[in-house]
């Protein structure tokens, strides 16, 4: 068979953008041109990471190219060495070494070289020669990289030699872009002769013995991988059954637990069991349970985990979804067949505890961060390329966008593993809790469980509010406040909510004072408005709530679904429900309608158009006013929020305000204090004067080193004058109420007169 015409193709070694800053091609971009060129399988070996693997793997599936999964390390003594996985256990070994803290050490690479195929360069002593050979034998090749000088088949038996080309670039005009990135980086690479060539083209650029190119589609054809995938959610460490905790929780919630919650809690635990997602829960309501154990503060909920009566009666979530007719299937169902996705909201002063506890609780091995990989956007790549060549260069700027910079650590996602996770991820170990190469979407494509623990300001701050009017009235607790408060609402209606969560914006604090809201119902659906989409509804929305006598329904179902928001479709619950008690729908079904619509898909719509007709004809609707309701729900969907999360911050809303309204003092004294600086703190102390405080400057003779509430007076701490360092503001503080002089002043902070004079003290 002559060179060049086998029916297999490969390359060997490739880098993409995951090799930071030394490669132009991203994974997709690097398969899509492989694709193009005929090549059949295609290697990714990134310097260092796996990080790539994952979406290697799916666009490699896309294309019908065979992914053959790398990684390029560095080996002591052995310098630049590629890895290929030529089997399962293989790959496993793989991410086991790129997890380590390089250089690698040659005795720990050789005490995972099961199902590895190792690829060196060619000028390799004799002795290191003999140990290569002896320690992986057939598994050792020798890397023949195109445009090198030397001729290693002159050295080394033809069937150990493999072709391979150094891909960084796709097209030759981007050479000069790698170089670029060499730059920024610092570091200097060595360009590359040519981009990505076909197989044909690579080997008639090889001048070497037929051997070396029968040897690379052979080694080629070895490498059969399949990325490790999470088969089993981990179990739970104690072995708690769900269903004797769900029913526990409904007798705390509910006491005498009524028919319609049973119903519906022993529907979403059949749906649960059904998935298998049990262990799913317990994990999740154990780490809440430890945190309010533990007395940090946790959310009321997010997202549409609000939605799940069972996450409520745990005690994951603060909102009855009942009472608030939130639908278990916009979180769960068996059609979507989706994993649950349940994010948590701590105090962000001790979310660090959480995390550790998490470590603690199912071993450092089955827990990480997830890491995550920040690019270039258009003004970076400008500046980068700005500084490095010293004039613009719109054309290799525009290149560099959207490539990996960085690495970093997703801000709240942390997986959960049964089997270790290097058997699933590398990670990387620099930090106190590992952090993995893959990014979350690819984790979630393997089946690692993701959970997102979020520190939230607003819990933190309530929490201190809290704390300080317990200081005179230990029965407070903010869980007692009432759901309605005239003063309260009164408040919001002039729009006073500076400081108040979500409604702090002056977007929010003019949709307030317009929407001068009557209930908590209506701040809910003011979360929902304020959006970019619904919020085009704003205006028609108080216009109906003011003369919902006029709003008119075409069927008694529809007022029924739309009356708490007076005929408008804000939400996506009434998506679906509209599609369930008029188009006949599953709730599951429902839910797949409401999302596909709000993809904007047109050849969704129309398949989900047909069915709901069809369903709304046998309601009593007409054909035409059947489509006439399809359309209007199709131009909304894009548009409705989802209810279950607007209920949760909601209350968070109405607690902020509730504070501000009653508790004035305790409320302005922790914003001052925590972290509040230049404009925003003089905009709360200007505030705090519209809520009847007085304010006070500092006082050597009566300020501590934060602000302090003196009855109804609000005293500015000595840190308020950033001038001030703190080992004196401390020094005057030990001295309050005794200072006579500004002279005996002096003496004990050691700060001259005009620096006194000009602080003001």
């Amino acid at each position: 068979m002559m060179r060049g015409v086998s029916p297999l193709s490969v390359q060997l070694y490739t880098h993409s953008d995951y090799s930071l800053l030394e490669s132009v091609c991203t994974v997709e971009s690097l398969v899509r041109q492989s694709a193009k060129l005929g090549l059949k399988s295609l290697a990714l070996t990134d310097l260092g990471t796996t990080a790539g693997h994952g979406e290697f793997e799916h666009h490699c599936r896309q294309a019908g190219i065979k992914p053959i999964f790398g990684v390029e390390l560095d080996v002591a003594d052995l310098g630049h060495v590629v890895l290929l996985a030529l089997t399962d256990t293989g790959y496993r070994n793989i991410l086991h070494l790129t997890s380590q803290v390089g250089p690698l050490l040659r005795e720990r690479l050789a005490e995972c070289k099961s199902g590895i195929a190792l690829l060196t360069g060619a000028n390799l002593t004799e002795g290191l020669y003999n140990w290569l050979e002896a320690e992986f034998g057939a598994n050792h090749y020798i890397r023949y990289e195109l445009g090198q000088s030397e001729s290693p088949w002159e050295n080394y038996p033809h069937h150990k030699l493999v072709l391979t080309q150094d891909v960084r670039y796709l097209e030759p005009r981007s050479l000069v872009t790698l170089d670029v990135l060499g730059k920024i980086k610092g570091k200097e690479i060595a360009l590359p002769p040519k981009p990505l060539l076909s197989w044909k083209d690579l080997c008639a650029a090889f001048q070497g013995p037929e051997t070396v190119v029968t040897t690379t589609l052979t080694l080629a054809d070895r490498c059969n991988v399949q990325l490790p995938r999470e088969q089993m959610l981990p179990p739970h460490p104690d072995g708690e059954s769900l269903n004797d905790l769900v029913w526990q929780g409904a007798q705390e919630r509910f006491g005498l637990i009524r028919d319609e919650v049973r119903q519906r809690l022993e529907h979403e635990l059949s749906t649960i069991r059904a998935l298998g997602y049990e262990d799913y829960f317990l994990i999740v309501a154990d780490i809440v349970r430890f945190a309010k154990s533990a007395g940090i503060a946790v959310g009321p909920g997010r997202g549409s985990a609000a939605s799940s009566l069972v996450a409520y009666v745990l005690g994951i979530t603060e909102v009855d979804s009942l009472s608030w007719g939130l639908l278990f299937e916009r979180f769960l169902n068996v059609e979507r067949n989706k994993r649950p996705d349940i994010d948590l909201d701590f105090c962000y002063e001790r979310r660090g505890e959480v995390l550790s506890y998490v470590v603690r609780r199912f071993g450092r091995e089955h827990v990480a961060q997830i890491g995550t990989y920040g690019t270039f956007g258009p003004k970076a790549a400008s500046q980068e390329v700005r500084r490095v060549l010293g004039e613009e260069n719109q054309a290799i700027a525009r290149e560099i966008q959207g490539l990996k910079r960085h690495r970093s650590t997703h801000a709240a996602g942390v997986i959960i593993t049964a089997r270790p996770i290097q058997e699933i991820s590398a990670v990387y170990l620099d930090r106190e809790v590992p952090v993995t190469h893959l990014d979350m979407y690819a984790l979630e494509e393997l089946g690692a469980l993701k959970i997102d623990l979020l520190g939230l300001r607003t819990l933190t701050l309530l929490h201190k509010i809290e704390e300080q009017v317990k200081r005179a009235d230990n029965t407070f607790s903010l869980e007692d406040i009432p759901a309605h408060d005239g003063e309260t609402l009164a408040q919001l209606s002039r729009g006073k909510s500076l400081g108040i969560f979500q409604l702090e914006s002056d977007l929010f604090q003019d949709l307030i004072r317009k929407l001068k809201p009557q209930s908590f119902r209506d701040l809910v659906a003011l979360l929902a408005l304020g959006r970019p989409g619904p919020l085009a509804m704003f205006p028609e929305y108080v216009s109906r709530r003011d003369s919902q006598a006029k709003v008119k329904y075409p069927h008694p179902a529809l007022e029924e679904i739309l009356g708490e928001t007076y005929g408008l479709i804000l939400y996506q619950e009434q998506v679906m429900l509209i599609a369930n008690r008029i188009g006949g729908l599953s709730l599951g079904e429902a839910d797949l309608l409401r999302s596909a619509l709000s993809k904007q898909d047109p050849r969704a719509a129309e398949k989900w158009r047909t069915r709901f007709t069809a369903g709304a004809q046998e309601t009593g609707f007409s054909r035409d006013a059947a489509d006439r309701l399809f359309t209007m729900i199709a131009k909304f969907s894009g548009y409705a929020f989802n209810k279950a999360h607007s209920v949760s911050y909601a209350r968070l809303t109405w607690q902020a305000a509730y504070m501000k309204t009653h508790y004035p003092g305790e409320f302005f004294l922790t914003l001052i204090n925590e972290g509040s600086t230049g404009k925003e703190r003089e905009m709360y102390l200007m505030d705090a004067l519209g809520f009847g405080l007085q304010v006070l400057p500092p006082s050597v003779n009566h300020s501590d080193l934060a602000a302090t509430l003196e009855g109804d007076t609000l005293r500015l701490g000595l840190l308020t004058n950033r001038l001030l360092p703190p080992q004196s503001a401390a020094e005057i503080v030990k001295g309050k109420g005794q200072w006579s002089s500004l002279k005996q002043l002096k003496r004990a902070t050691r700060l001259d007169n005009d620096f006194l004079v000009k602080l003001g003290l």
